[in-house]
This record gives C-alpha cells, structure tokens and sequence, in this order.
C-alpha cells in the first residue's frame, strides 16, 4: 500500500500489477517440470506479501493458465500434452497441483473452488475439474509414496510417527480413502519383504 502511495498508482491498476507479479513467478515456477514441495510455500509466502485475496488469488491463477497452456501448446502437440512422462504435461499437471493447493489452503468455499479449478480447466484444452483434479491426485501420489517408503525405512528406529504421515497426507490433499489405500499397499510390499519375496509381484 505505501508503494502504491509513492508512486501514485491508482488501486484498481495495483491490483492488476500485483495479480501479474504473481502469475508470472507462478508460470515460471510450473515450466520447471520438477516439483517440490517446498513451491507450495513459496507460492504462500508471495501472496501473503502481496495481499491477494481470495478472488485476486483466483483471477492471477486463471489468467497466468491462459498464458502458460499458450505457450506449451505453441511448441508441444496433442499427443505429448496426452502423454503423462512428457515434461511439457508434467508441468501442466504441476500448475493444476499448485492450483488446487492454493485454492485450498486459502480456505475457498467448496463452490468457489469449484468455479477456480473450472476455469483453469477450460483453459488447458477444456479439462473438467474431475479431470483437473484426478491429474493433481497423480501428482500428489508419488510424494506420499515416497513419504511411506522413509517411514518403512525408519520402523526400527522409532524415528517415525503417524502424525509425520498425517501432515505429509495433508500438505499434498491427498483424501483419506486415497492414502488408506497406499497405506495397504505399502503394507503388503513390508509383509512380502519379511517373507524373503520381492517387493511386488513385477520383479516375481
């Protein structure tokens, strides 16, 4: 605000600058295929800095989507952008994952939500939000997984706990019936590890 004041801007144009400061660094932060989970707070930390509200929070991420699927779709086909190892389909799937945290831990209403995810899915090729939100569920899964495999490696030594996996679960919105689910296949590669078998019925 006092930025705002010095250089006389007009609050309506600040809002829009502010929105493009934030839908810039977010397109760049998607190019990178690889994602961490540490962007998550990143992302945060920028637009607690810039004071977004929900409703800017949402038009910075709809109108950066228009851009950023542009620009991909410039240079990759139909048939990479179908193809889940292509790093140009990883970094869309990794804007919808960040999308779908952001909007989240803002506390959106389940409607508004809704409405954000839905436009950001009419921008990358007309995705429905159920497509929207299976691709951010496959981004989110390996990363519990990984979180799984270390508390495995960690039963021995008591250096783990359930609320380590309970904040992981959270912090990547996996749903209880998802995590459960990995949970018991997690447990079924321990058991057949304990029985001098490999971890899956693949390396039989």
């Amino acid at each position: 605000e006092r930025l705002r004041e010095d250089y006389g801007v007009e609050e309506v144009d600040f809002v829009d600058m502010k929105t493009e400061v934030y839908g810039v660094y977010l397109q760049g932060m998607a190019k990178n295929p690889l994602l961490k989970t540490s962007e998550m707070k990143e992302l945060t930390n920028l637009r607690n800095a810039l004071r977004l509200t929900n409703q800017q929070l949402g038009q910075a991420h709809a109108e950066a989507a228009v851009k950023f699927f542009r620009d991909i779709s410039r240079f990759a086909s139909k048939e990479e952008l179908a193809d889940e190892d292509h790093p140009d389909r990883i970094s869309l799937d990794k804007y919808l994952f960040l999308s779908e945290r952001a909007f989240r831990q803002g506390g959106e209403t389940e409607e508004a939500f809704t409405f954000e995810m839905s436009r950001i899915g009419k921008a990358f090729d007309g995705l429905t939000k159920e497509q929207c939100l299976e691709r951010v569920e496959n981004t989110a899964k390996p990363f519990y997984e990984r979180a799984l495999n270390s508390a495995r490696s960690k039963l021995d030594s008591g250096a783990v706990n359930p609320e380590m996996l309970s904040r992981a679960k959270a912090t990547l919105g996996l749903s209880d019936e998802v995590a459960h689910q990995m949970h018991i296949e997690e447990f079924a590669k321990e058991v057949r590890v304990q029985l001098g078998m490999p971890e899956t019925d693949d390396e039989d």
